[in-house]
């Protein structure tokens, strides 16, 4: 995954103070939540699951046009509405979508650790210009990932308690992005990733066997999507 962070850390440079990139007017819709009320929600027994992408509240940083992004922020990925919730003054306000171009998620040791992007639009595929990708590899050719959450409210009414068994299910979803935008779906499959990929298919499949990838993890998509873009540029 080194590589992966080091394509991360080399989209943007400059960090500007907070204040620079969003106020009250500019910055958020205007909806509030209050820390309490959103902790409950991603803690909630009543519904089984969140709609959000993490279960707990983490620290990050939002890209934003000119090659600038923000100081470290409390950040919160909603992917049932598509927004991104930001602390400011103790309450979470909804980032203005019109201005982010990318999210990037730091784990416990304030590292990179996911990185998302917003803007590509396929339709037939229920993505919009506000959903939240997740980038595996940011080559000329794209491997991203669609989080998604379905809200199953469930047939089943508790004899007891009388409650309705109601749950959030995720999902996610991968896609070969091409670089004319075009969305292809795959899976975490040597087989899947090859062919999907429609170029140069022995020369993959002799890649992934002297290097022993099985193309199950991401890391190996990675990798694969890595030496295809050098076999397109050797042939270009």
């Amino acid at each position: 995954m080194r590589f992966f962070i080091i394509v991360l850390l080399t989209i943007f440079l400059q960090t500007l103070p907070i204040h620079a990139q969003y106020s009250a007017k500019d910055g958020a819709s205007g909806i509030t939540f209050s820390s309490s009320n959103l902790m409950q929600s991603l803690n909630s027994t009543d519904v089984k699951g969140t709609p959000y992408y993490d279960n707990e509240i983490k620290e990050g940083k939002v890209y934003l046009p000119n090659n600038k992004k923000t100081e470290v922020l409390e950040l919160v990925i909603n992917l049932e509405e598509d927004v991104l919730l930001f602390k400011e003054a103790d309450v979470y306000k909804i980032f203005n979508p019109a201005i982010i171009k990318g999210i990037e998620i730091y784990d416990e040791y304030e590292q990179p650790k996911d990185f998302f992007v917003i803007g590509f639009s396929s339709p037939e595929n229920d993505i919009t210009t506000k959903s939240f990708l997740r980038v595996v590899y940011n080559g000329n050719t794209k491997i991203l990932v669609h989080h998604s959450v379905d809200f199953d409210r469930g047939n089943f009414r508790d004899p007891v308690t009388n409650r309705v068994t109601a749950e959030y299910k995720k999902k996610e979803t991968y896609y070969i992005v091409r670089e004319n935008g075009e969305f292809k779906k795959t899976r975490l499959r040597l087989k899947n990733l090859v062919k999907d990929i429609g170029e140069f298919e022995k020369e993959l499949k002799d890649f992934a066997k002297k290097n022993k990838i099985k193309g199950k993890s991401e890391s190996d998509a990675f990798r694969i999507l890595e030496y295809y873009d050098s076999l397109k540029e050797e042939n270009s």
